[in-house]
């Protein structure tokens, strides 16, 4: 078994929304053609469950290979609450399901939401992660010019009552921000590994705004720091200072946004359903003013009789990457199927263009007859796409209905969206039900 790219120790406490980072160096072999993650995930309970991340083809040359390790980056809070969760532990895996790397564990803490996140460069070639946990001043420094200028000889009637400012004006006006902050109390290893942290020349803050996170590069100004120890826990400390990379004009700096704000509310928990045998009132008739908000798109359940027009489910994206496959039935009518992200369209069902286009954007149901992204046995014969999909993905995805449409992303991407708009137009509009089935397929 091989070590992380880290010079973090094998034990870390973290946040559930915590962004944690493993870099592992891939050195191929005969023996291993494939690599994955492999996350034990202990209960407070005592139970113990295990999830697989994405299979990585590991036939290629040396590499190294970063893996998303932080609880939420792998979507375990849509399948385990973080506070029933005492830790998890990850390894790389080959195609045997043997360990092929030391584990890491990561015990949780509710607790630690509200710190402040970092991501560095190490002296191994990696990326470690700090979770700075002690208190934080911030120093705020205006920086401004001053310059004199001569009035007019009627200047006192120029500016009503406000005087044209006087003689003195100020430009050049800038605003930074020094931040003292502490890593708070961690063993003894934690703090000798995060001597790192001082001395790297690439370092992140990471926050979160509006529901997106951002990576904000900083520059460690610390040369000089004392480091605290507490006897009686066994556990150290030391302080730093950085600030952020760019000066910011006072004209585009946001004094009233909110820039340390609760991490814990910004990836909501799904909610417990409780169980409800009772039919649901049918839904009342789309208010064009107020449209009705749209709904997750679940994946391995067929959505069938989805109303009439046009219809729109949200997917949430992975963050290291995948993808987004849904399988289409366009039954009694023709119906077209769109794959949306950042607003672009990015898939298309069809008769005969592929999955990437060329794309139909009239956005209404009376183009059907001519359009060819339509698709309907009523229209002739449809391809199903398995061998383009197999061919693009590398991998088989058996086709349930009639056509697969998918759309593969990068980590990039979900940085750029987290979510893509599954969107199905009907031919239709005066059925009351539109007939077609979809089925989005989960992702392996």
């Amino acid at each position: 078994p091989r070590n992380w790219l880290s010079t973090y120790s094998d034990t870390k406490i973290v946040a559930p929304n915590s962004i944690e980072y493993l870099y592992f160096l891939l050195e191929p072999t005969a023996e291993v053609t494939s690599i994955q993650l492999k996350v034990v995930i202990l209960m407070n309970n005592g139970d113990e469950f295990i999830e697989y991340t994405d299979v990585f083809d590991a036939t290629s040359v040396r590499q190294v290979v970063r893996f998303s390790a932080g609880f939420y980056q792998l979507g375990l809070q849509q399948l385990y609450a973080p506070e029933d969760v005492k830790s998890y532990t990850c390894y790389v895996i080959e195609q045997n399901f043997q360990s092929i790397s030391v584990p890491r564990y990561f015990t949780m803490d509710i607790s630690l939401c509200d710190s402040k996140f970092f991501i560095y460069e190490n002296s191994k070639g990696g990326m470690d992660s700090l979770t700075a946990t002690g208190r934080n001043v911030s120093e705020i420094e205006i920086s401004k010019k001053f310059a004199e200028k001569h009035l007019a000889y009627n200047y006192t009637g120029q500016g009503l009552q406000f005087y044209n400012h006087g003689t003195t004006a100020i430009y050049n006006t800038s605003y930074s921000e020094l931040v003292k902050s502490s890593i708070g109390y961690k063993n003894c290893d934690e703090v000798n590994a995060l001597k790192d942290f001082l001395l790297s020349e690439k370092v992140w803050e990471y926050r979160i705004k509006d529901g997106i996170g951002k990576f904000f590069p900083v520059v460690v100004t610390t040369t000089k720091t004392l480091i605290y120890d507490e006897l009686e826990r066994f556990e150290y400390t030391f302080d730093f200072e950085y600030r952020y990379a760019f000066d910011y004009p006072v004209l585009q700096l946001d004094l009233t946004a909110c820039k340390c704000c609760s991490c814990c509310d910004v990836v909501p928990m799904p909610d417990v359903i409780p169980v409800d045998d009772t039919p649901p009132p049918p839904p009342p008739p789309d208010d064009p003013e107020n449209p009705v908000e749209i709904q997750k798109l679940p994946c391995n359940t067929v959505i069938e009789s989805a109303g009439f027009g046009v219809k729109e489910w949200y997917v949430d994206l992975q963050s290291g990457g995948g993808v987004l496959c849904i399988d289409v039935d366009s039954l009694s009518f023709p119906v077209k199927f769109e794959i949306f992200h950042n607003g672009i369209r990015v898939a298309t069902s069809g008769m005969t263009v592929s999955n990437a286009g060329p794309f139909d954007t009239a956005d209404d149901d009376t183009n059907y007859p001519a359009a060819d992204q339509y698709i309907n046995t009523s229209k002739g014969s449809i391809p199903n796409r398995q061998a383009a999909f197999q061919t693009e993905n590398g991998y088989n995805q058996n086709v349930q209905f009639q056509q697969l449409v998918w759309f593969r992303y990068t980590g990039a991407d979900t940085l750029l969206d987290g979510r893509a708009i599954v969107r199905a137009t009907n031919s239709d509009k005066d059925t009351a039900q539109n007939p077609y089935k979809l089925l989005q397929h989960c992702p392996t």
